[in-house]
Parts: structure tokens; sequence; C-alpha cells
């Protein structure tokens, strides 16, 4: 048995927020037959990655973004 929201989605969220914040240039892929399941997945990873930043004083802070220089 396991309590609600530590299910599969929660545990894949957490192992792709991990791997982008621990490894450098890593790749994550989370892949799903239904959008209906695969967004609530995304969302708990932004909200994994929002916590880190904002509770971490930046220790895990990442640029999510590649400037176009």
């Amino acid at each position: 048995m396991k309590a609600r929201g530590l299910g599969f989605s929660e545990m894949n969220a957490s192992i792709i927020a991990n791997l982008y914040s621990i490894r450098k240039a890593s790749m994550g892929i989370i892949a799903a037959s239904d959008s209906r399941k695969l967004t609530p997945t995304l969302e708990k990873v932004w909200n994994e990655l929002s916590f880190l930043n904002d509770n971490t004083d930046g220790g895990f802070f990442k640029l999510r973004q590649v400037l176009d220089k």
C-alpha cells in the first residue's frame, strides 16, 4: 500500500527533477499515451524545481533557457 500523492507520477517527477538538478548536461524524458496523465506529472516536476529554487537560497537554481547570443 502507498499513501495518496506518492504514486508513480510523483516518483517519476522526483527522479526527473533530481536528474535535472544534479547531473550536468542530463536529459530526462517523460512520456505518456494520454495528456491527462502527462500534464499532472509535468506540473509536479515544475513544482519540485520551483521549491528547490525558492527554498535553497539559489543552491539548486539552474537557468532553464538557452540565451540567444
